[in-house]
């Protein structure tokens, strides 16, 4: 692909993505998870630039995660082959994250041809129904109590589930065969949807 691109001397993905970053912490919002994907060389810089700040220890690495469209030579730590891959895994990761934006939510640099790249924190508001007391009066039995979970529940369900996908795109990483690689994502975009479906059932009925 060809494009035309026009920004001062000196400035690129990699210079960008650090000041963004370091701006977020100087402003005491530190960001709690960082996904980078890019599939261009320009992109590269992006993927060098969280790698020095990891290991300078900026960042935790068990937050940053970078990702290359396409199988080639890239500093990035995983992969997807096509941009259908990063499309399914952004909408695994929407069902896992909160849907209103937290405090903490801030946007990462964009690639072209690519979808965003975000950086957001906070953990999915999951309702679980509470068992309600029998009337024995013979009325009518009163309606089911919802309770939000404490936020350490949330916390360890959304980091189990996480766990739970970088685990498949790791071993996905390592898979040869075309097929299987696509029976991973679809594993992926499964959790995603089962997910979804916990969620429905949570809510309150009309």
């Amino acid at each position: 692909k060809d494009y035309i691109e026009v920004r001062p001397e000196g400035v690129g993905k990699g210079k960008i993505v650090g000041h963004l970053l370091d701006k977020m912490r100087a402003d005491g919002k530190p960001a709690d998870f960082v996904l980078c994907i890019g599939d261009d060389v320009a992109d590269e810089l992006m993927f060098d630039q969280l790698d020095s700040m990891v290991t300078a220890g900026e960042l935790p690495k068990d937050k940053v995660y970078t990702c290359t469209v396409g199988q080639k030579p890239s500093k990035a730590e995983f992969f997807v082959d096509d941009y259908t891959d990063v499309i399914a895994l952004l909408k695994t990761l929407k069902v896992v994250a909160t849907k209103v934006p937290s405090k903490k939510s801030e946007f990462l640099v964009g690639s072209e041809g690519t979808q965003p790249v975000y950086c957001f924190s906070g953990a999915p508001v999951i309702e679980d129904q509470v068992v309600p007391t029998i009337d024995h009066s013979g009325g009518r039995h009163p309606p089911p109590i919802r309770r939000k979970r404490n936020k350490w529940a949330d916390r360890l369900q959304q980091l189990g589930v996480m766990a739970i996908l970088v685990a498949i795109l790791r071993w996905r990483s390592g898979v040869k065969n075309p097929y299987e690689k696509k029976l991973l994502m679809y594993l992926v975009a499964s959790l995603g949807i089962a997910w979804s479906i916990q969620r429905i059932r949570a809510k309150p009925r009309k």
